[in-house]
């Protein structure tokens, strides 16, 4: 009975070690790791997507790697002649023909500079910009040479009243490379900046005031 008991023993104690192995190893796999996330070097640059700031924005759109400047109060002013054109003409007997006016509007096409404005959503209390195919925009491609010589985009940073207005970039997703330059020449100069970014195809949206953007 003695033997018996004492190989019973062994065993228990066989089972225990190899769970305290099987622990052990874990435990260096897991320390393994955590030195080999230590190791690695990672610089991160917080670029918030929007910026909280009561400055007056200065909207750039980035497509096709290009510059475009969306003069918003240029195009709330179309924006308001147009629907009171469309609202008057399809008036009936002194009476807004409401299906008339929303044929009217899903008709209408309205270009102002760079973007085709989509009056379409009014409905909602917006309206839309989406980019106009025919029109090109600045191409920035040197921040030296745009530092030294001058041109389009150095002239805009400039005009900036830094004091009061912010530049606000309009991202494509095909137009990275022309932003950050563009950003970084804003920092430079000391203006400040926040960006919105927006695929391909995706309307550009603000209120029908014109007084912000919708949220992206």
């Amino acid at each position: 009975m003695a033997r018996r008991k004492g190989k019973g023993n062994e065993e228990e104690f066989n089972s225990f070690i190899d769970i305290m192995t099987c622990l052990a190893g874990i435990l260096i796999l897991i320390i393994l790791l955590v030195i080999v996330q230590v190791q690695e070097v990672r610089v991160v640059i917080p670029t918030p997507l929007e910026y909280t700031s009561g400055k007056t924005p200065v909207f750039l759109e980035c497509r096709s790697n290009m510059l475009f400047q969306i003069d918003l109060p240029q195009i709330k002013d179309r924006v308001e002649t147009v629907m009171k054109e469309l609202s008057e003409s399809a008036k009936k007997d002194g009476d807004l023909d409401r299906s008339v006016f929303l044929r009217e509007l899903g008709r209408t096409r309205v270009e102002e500079g760079a973007h085709i404005i989509d009056l379409s959503f009014s409905l909602v209390g917006q309206f839309a910009l989406r980019p106009n195919p025919s029109k090109q925009g600045y191409s920035f491609t040197s921040i030296e040479k745009e530092t030294t010589m001058g041109g389009w985009y150095r002239d805009l940073l400039k005009a900036v009243n830094k004091d009061r207005e912010m530049l606000t970039f309009i991202v494509r997703d095909d137009s990275f490379e022309v932003f950050r330059k563009a950003r970084s020449m804003a920092w430079v100069e000391a203006v400040d900046a926040s960006w919105y970014l927006l695929a391909l195809d995706e309307p550009i949206k603000f209120g029908l005031s014109g007084e912000a953007p919708i949220a992206q």
